[in-house]
């Protein structure tokens, strides 16, 4: 039996070098979804799912704190229907 690669990365980690903030923005959801001939919601449910994935492995890392700037000056000029919705979330 083989050993995951999260493990691998894991033994390779040093809690010191270990930052306590981490900040993302992310980008390219409609883009990657375009990309692959999907619908922009599939795109934004495949960045939601990276976003979940990364605030585990910061909570396993020792990451204390994860900023996502997620919503940029560009979305205020869209519908407010659109406004509203972010991810199929509420914001």
């Amino acid at each position: 039996m083989g050993v995951s690669k999260e493990e691998l990365l894991r033994e390779r980690l040093q809690p010191e070098l270990m930052p306590k903030h981490v900040a993302i923005i992310p980008d390219g959801n409609r883009r990657w979804a375009k990309d692959r001939g999907l619908s922009p919601e599939k795109g934004h449910e495949a960045g939601k799912k990276v976003l979940g994935d990364l605030c585990r492995y910061c909570s396993k890392w020792g990451v204390q704190v994860l900023s996502a700037y997620a919503f940029s000056t560009e979305n205020w000029s869209r519908p407010k229907q659109r406004q509203r919705r972010y991810g199929g979330h509420e914001i």
